[in-house]
């Protein structure tokens, strides 16, 4: 029952990450798995991933409802995204276990710091009606290389690349805010699912485990997928920034702690 309240409660962040943020499961399954149920770090990315698949399909769901899902662009990125999340899920098994807990630690913090830090603008940019993707554009290649990168990263450190998306298709493409999100979650299906079926290739994982946590996947993002548009995409910011700096540092100090690496500090200290 510890197990499954658990899994319930990851599941349900992570639904509720995606839906108000385009966030990853990441953010919030893989602290939750290694700290309470001390999985394997390796085995913590695979099952985020595939909560992802479970919290974008009903977030994406909700988005595409609201008209806010660009499907062209959203194919074209998914494509040149799996192929980094195979790149990316091979290069992860060669990272040292440390060197991977205490990296993902550090990107969730430096998520937060993002949302908290960041300017909110009170306008956002509306989606470019008249952009045509074009193989002899800048612009299409910028972004499918970022596209390659962010399947890279989500291959090795089990992130859906949601905020990364959110950034490419709002500065690089000149979406608005809430079509950015819902296309970038529409991307995180296909990135998270070619993820998820990679690390289980390298190192299996319980399936039932994705099936519990998704229960909750689909009840947090189906909520907040629909009080999105409720808060001010200021109130989002410093809610997801606070939450992600605490998950990362929790991350972090269990890493040392697991390494005896806080006895090696203390000792420095003293």
């Amino acid at each position: 029952m510890y197990e499954i309240l658990f899994l319930l409660l990851a599941g349900i962040g992570a639904g509720v990450v995606t839906g108000l943020i385009g966030g990853s499961a990441v953010l919030i399954s893989v602290p939750i798995m290694i700290i309470f149920l001390e999985y394997d770090i390796f085995t913590a990315i695979g099952l985020s991933l595939g909560i992802d698949v479970i919290a974008s399909i009903m977030a994406a769901a909700i988005y595409r409802k609201h008209k806010n899902l660009d499907f062209r662009i959203g194919i074209h990125m998914s494509a040149i995204a799996i192929i980094g999340v195979i790149i990316g899920t091979a290069f992860s098994f060669y990272i040292p276990k440390a060197l991977l807990t205490g990296a993902t630690g550090f990107g969730i913090c430096f998520s937060g710091v993002n949302f908290l830090t960041k300017k909110i603008k009170e306008e956002t940019k509306e989606i470019v009606e008249d952009l045509h993707l074009h193989y002899k554009s800048k612009k299409y290649w910028a972004t499918m290389f970022f596209a390659l990168i962010v399947g890279f990263i989500g291959g090795s450190f089990g992130a859906g690349g949601g905020l990364s998306i959110l950034l490419i298709l709002t500065f690089i493409l000149g979406f608005r805010i809430h079509k950015a999100i819902g296309t970038s979650i529409f991307i995180m299906i296909f990135v998270a699912l070619s993820g998820a079926i990679s690390h289980f290739i390298y190192q299996p994982f319980p399936i039932w485990i994705i099936f519990v946590a998704g229960i909750g996947a689909i009840f947090g993002s189906k909520y907040s997928a629909k009080i999105a548009n409720v808060l001010t995409e200021k109130q989002l910011n410093k809610l997801a920034g606070i939450l992600f700096v605490a998950l990362g540092i929790a991350l972090i100090i269990k890493q040392l702690y697991d390494s005896g690496y806080w006895i090696y500090l203390i000792g420095s200290l003293i």
